[in-house]
C-alpha cells in the first residue's frame, strides 16, 4: 500500500540526514550523506549530499511526498530538482535552533536551544518564536565549544608538547594516529596542503573526550572544561534578557558534544548553577525525524 510521505531534512558542516515519515508519524526511512553547509562545501556537493541523503531514506519506500522540511543552511529554496513529482510536494523551511528544540522533543518552542555540533549556535524562544541568538559565527569568528573548537585547540596542545613548551599530552599521538602521520612536523602538510575536510578536523573531538572522560590526560579534560564554560556562560548571557532565573526554563541540548558524557554532565552543572529549576532536556529523536515532525505539523495546519 502505498504511503503519503513526509521527509525531513536535516543538514550541516559534517553530515547530511533525511528521515521519510508517513502522515500519522511512521518512520519509513532514513538517509545519511556528506555535509552541506555552504560555508564549507560547494553548491555541487551540497546538493549530491542531500540528493544521496533523500534517496537513501526513500529505498523501498512507495508512496507520495506530501511535504519536504528543509533545516540545512545549503539547501535551495527551490526543491524542484529533489522530486519529479507533480503536483510538487509543500516546502517548510526551519532554522537550526527550532530544530534543535523539536530534537529534544518540544515542537512548541518555549527556552533555550543550545546546538554544540561540528559548529555552535544558541537560539532563546518565546510563545514559538525565536527572540534572540547567541553564537553561529562560525569556525574562524566563533563556534565556541564546538567539535571543531575543541578539536583546534586539541591540536595546538598537541604541537606545544611536541615543542616542549607545553604540558605533556597524549593528544599528539592521537593526533598522529587521527591522520596517519608519523611524525609531528607530519601534521603540517595536513592542515595547510592537504586541504583537509572541517569535518574530518572536527571528529577528532570525540577523542579528545574520550582522553578526557577516562582520566588518562588533564590537558584534554581542560580542553572540554573550558569549552563547557565558553558555550554555557554565553548561553547564560543571552538567556537573561529573556528569562528569569526561577523560571523552569527548557535547556534542549543537541549537536554531537552533548554526547560525551563528560560535556554534558559539565553543561548540566553549569547551567544548574545558575538556574536551579532548568529543565535540561538531550536529544529525543534523530535530527531528520524531528524535521520531518515539525514538517507533519505544519501541513496538517494547512489542512
Amino acid at each position: 500500500m502505498a504511503n503519503l510521505v513526509i521527509l525531513g531534512i536535516e543538514g550541516g558542516g559534517t553530515k547530511t540526514e533525511c528521515a521519510a515519515i508517513t502522515d500519522a508519524g511512521q518512520l519509513l526511512g532514513y538517509g545519511k550523506a556528506g555535509p552541506s553547509n555552504p560555508n564549507f562545501v560547494s553548491a555541487e556537493e551540497t546538493r549530491a549530499n542531500i540528493k544521496s541523503a533523500v534517496a537513501d531514506a526513500m529505498d523501498g519506500v512507495k508512496g507520495e511526498i506530501r511535504a519536504v522540511g528543509v533545516a540545512s543552511a545549503g539547501a535551495p529554496s527551490d526543491i524542484g530538482w529533489l522530486t519529479r513529482q507533480s503536483p510538487k510536494p509543500k516546502l517548510f523551511r526551519f532554522d537550526e535552533m527550532r530544530a534543535a528544540m523539536a530534537i529534544a522533543g518540544s515542537l512548541n518552542a518555549e527556552g533555550v536551544a543550545v546546538i554544540s555540533g561540528t559548529g555552535s549556535n544558541i537560539g532563546y524562544f518565546r510563545d514559538n518564536e525565536l527572540v534572540g541568538q547567541c553564537g553561529g559565527w562560525g569556525s574562524l569568528l566563533g563556534d565556541e565549544g564546538s567539535a571543531y573548537d575543541t578539536a583546534i585547540r586539541a591540536f595546538r596542545a598537541a604541537v606545544r608538547f611536541a615543542d616542549a613548551r607545553g604540558p605533556k599530552t597524549a593528544l599528539l599521538q592521537a593526533a598522529l594516529d587521527h591522520f596517519g602521520v608519523a611524525e609531528p612536523r607530519d601534521l603540517v602538510p595536513v592542515f595547510y596542503q592537504a586541504r583537509t575536510p572541517r569535518h574530518k578536523i572536527a571528529s577528532f573531538s570525540c577523542k579528545v573526550c574520550e582522553l578526557a572522560e577516562n582520566g588518562k590526560d588533564k590537558v584534554a579534560y581542560c580542553i572540554v572544561a573550558e569549552g563547557v564554560e565558553q558555550l554555557a556562560s554565553d548561553a547564560m548571557s543571552g538567556a537573561k534578557a529573556w528569562f528569569d532565573r526561577s523560571e523552569p526554563v527548557v535547556w534542549a541540548l543537541s549537536g554531537g558534544m552533548f554526547r560525551s558524557k563528560l560535556y554534558l554532565s559539565l553543561f548540566r552543572q553549569a547551567i544548574l548553577s545558575h538556574y536551579p529549576n532548568a529543565q535540561i532536556k538531550t536529544a529525543r529523536h534523530r535530527p531528520a525525524t524531528a524535521v520531518a515532525r515539525l514538517a507533519l505539523r505544519e501541513l496538517k495546519r494547512l489542512g
